[in-house]
């Protein structure tokens, strides 16, 4: 799915109104009367305590008002007084007043008086947001959420931002915290970074008709990446292939006390779909990896305890190469996995410790290959990037010009994991769940990845579609066991899941019921 900052919404708004001629209010009212419909029908027996700005926000609120009147549904009306009110906003005044629906005017925080039931719905400030904030909805905001009941916001919480990098985030950061967001169209790029998207809530898409050829192609450096995209990318296997057309794996990965990291990465690498799977690690490691994953080969490293050596074979035969889960920061191990990324000209996956070995040669990166995935979490972000931003909006900017640097791809893992291109176009994805904060998601996501590559994926293809993969497993995995006692190893136990649901739905002639076995006719 393709998102729009703030400027393109405004401008996609005023394309379907030339295109479609149209005013304004009709295509607020459009709008109004699809939230109209999803809060009837979804909230028939609640009230509603109705808060509007005078701007474009507040008209949609009025006008959800009176839609709602009009089906016999209790609304209360509140008014905050901050600015100058616009055409739209007056138009639907009118309107309430013709329909005789009550409504407060709230000058001073005293002028409500809080109820105990009910839903309040915000429409106070909308995506025109200016900062500082008008003083009342900086007093107002606060009471609001305190309130005690559940809040939903039309198109996006009052008082955040949209945008991303293009608009002011102000500190602290004064916004309603919804229980649900209906967004109109696409989502807001603020929903989707930590810092301003716990304040939506659920989010949930109201379709108002915005014109289709605009969306198409208009050209966005912003996405979402959901089933849509996931199907495109997924390739199905062939009915004559063998393994070697599926490539091999290579997994550089553990050291002693953190076998675990490199079983997680090779068990999820074979369920990826690699033909073949080999994982270098310490020689103390073999009997746990060859038992743990015994589709995989084991190639000692060295070291009893680290590694310590690069074996001398030709790495010309692994078509991928995954590097980092549990290896440790020992100087050994550092200075041979140094020199062999220096000598590899072909994309790899870096994580974990690889990521913290790179941190400590910051003044020679240009030697990554070209077209590498680099998966931080924000700790090994931050040192990637000599001391990185807590400030999540700056981090993607930071996480930009670094893959530019590079020339490689960054995944920034976290709620809606952001994969980053060197073209600047950053692609947050749809699935995953808070169950997957926990040790060893990112080495099962290393093994992803490194399967995917194996295989022929490109490399933007194999982050695109293994950051999804990823997380579908784990939602699958926290369906089935809830969150709190997801373990990384339930991921991976769905990885199987996950790509049979691409499966079954790239094949049109997948069968409904399992095929009986068959019966072979006698001699």
């Amino acid at each position: 799915m393709k998102l729009f900052d703030r400027t393109k919404i405004v401008k996609w708004d005023q394309v379907t109104l030339d295109r479609e001629y149209i005013t304004g209010s009709q295509l607020m009212e459009r709008a109004a009367r699809g939230m109209a419909r999803y809060l009837s029908e979804n909230f028939l027996y609640q009230k509603f305590h109705i808060f509007c700005g005078n701007g474009k926000n507040g008209g949609d609120a009025l006008a959800i008002a009176r839609l709602l009147h009009e089906q016999n549904i209790e609304v209360k009306v509140y008014i905050l007084e901050i600015g100058k009110s616009c055409l739209e906003f007056l138009e639907n005044m009118a309107f309430l007043n013709m329909k005789g629906i009550p409504y407060k005017r709230i000058e001073i925080p005293s002028d409500w008086i809080p109820d105990r039931e009910g839903i309040i719905l915000d429409g106070i400030l909308g995506t025109g947001v200016h900062y500082p904030l008008p003083p009342l909805v900086q007093i107002m905001i606060p009471i609001l959420n305190k309130s005690g009941l559940p809040i939903i916001s039309i198109d996006i919480p009052s008082g955040l931002p949209p945008d991303i990098e293009t608009q002011f985030k102000p500190e602290p950061l004064i916004g309603i915290r919804a229980s649900q967001t209906l967004y109109i169209e696409v989502p807001k790029l603020s929903s989707l970074v930590p810092g301003t998207g716990e304040y939506y809530g659920k989010q949930t898409r109201i379709p108002i008709g915005l014109d289709q050829d605009f969306y198409q192609t208009e050209p966005s450096p912003w996405y979402l990446t959901g089933l849509e995209e996931a199907l495109k990318l997924f390739k199905t296997r062939g009915k004559f292939a063998y393994k070697n057309d599926f490539g091999h794996s290579l997994i550089i990965a553990g050291s002693y006390g953190k076998a675990g990291a490199a079983l997680l990465s090779t068990q999820a690498c074979i369920a990826s779909g690699s033909g073949l799977v080999t994982v270098l690690s310490p020689e103390r490691n073999s009997d746990i990896l060859q038992l743990g994953a015994p589709e995989a080969m084991f190639l000692s490293g060295g070291g009893d305890t680290i590694l310590n050596s690069i074996p001398k074979i030709p790495f010309e035969k692994f078509q991928a190469i995954g590097i980092g889960p549990g290896l440790g920061t020992d100087s050994e191990t550092n200075h041979c996995l140094f020199r062999f990324i220096k000598n590899i000209r072909r994309p790899l996956v870096l994580d974990a410790d690889a990521l913290n070995i790179l941190s400590s040669h910051t003044n020679e990166r240009d030697f990554i290959p070209e077209g590498s995935i680099l998966t931080p979490h924000v700790g090994e972000f931050n040192r990637l990037t000599q001391g990185g931003s807590e400030d999540s909006f700056q981090r993607i900017i930071l996480a930009k010009s670094l893959a530019i640097s590079l020339k490689s791809i960054i995944i920034l893992k976290g709620a809606y994991t952001a994969v980053i291109f060197p073209n600047q176009e950053v692609h947050f994805n749809s699935t995953g769940n808070p169950g997957m904060a926990t040790g060893g998601s990112g080495d099962v996501l290393t093994g992803i990845l490194t399967g995917l590559l194996a295989q022929g994926y490109s490399s933007r293809d194999a982050a695109l579609l293994g950051v999804y993969i990823h997380g579908r497993a784990g939602d699958m995995a926290a369906q089935a066991k809830g969150e709190n006692a997801l373990k990384a190893g339930d991921i991976t136990f769905f990885l199987s899941q996950a790509f049979l649901e691409l499966e079954k739905l790239k094949n049109p002639f997948w069968p409904e019921e399992p095929i009986p076995d068959l019966q072979i006719p006698p001699v």
